[in-house]
């Protein structure tokens, strides 16, 4: 089905992203516009300007994955969460 990673930039906004199945039980993934930053610096000194922060979940209570997009650029960092603790984090390196 259809998925949708990036809705709208205003802050608090959600929407559904999209649904996955799972021995047959379907989950629906839900998207909320959490920050916005004006600037964020990278590991490696980059600088990306006008950033939101959205936060994915199966249950609003229950954030799984979290992605940084930058104006211009997407997706700068990419966080998998496991409850509230930080498992993966990936960097976009210019």
């Amino acid at each position: 089905g259809k998925v949708v990673l990036l809705h709208s930039a205003t802050q608090d906004s959600s929407w559904e992203t999209g649904t996955f199945v799972h021995n047959g039980i379907s989950f629906t993934v839900t998207a909320k516009v959490i920050g916005h930053l004006d600037q964020i610096v990278m590991p490696d000194s980059a600088k990306y300007p006008d950033v939101i922060e959205v936060q994915y979940a199966l249950d609003p209570l229950l954030p799984f994955l979290q992605i940084y997009y930058a104006k211009d650029f997407g997706p700068i960092i990419i966080r998998q969460l496991e409850g509230s603790k930080v498992t993966r984090k990936i960097y976009r390196q210019k």
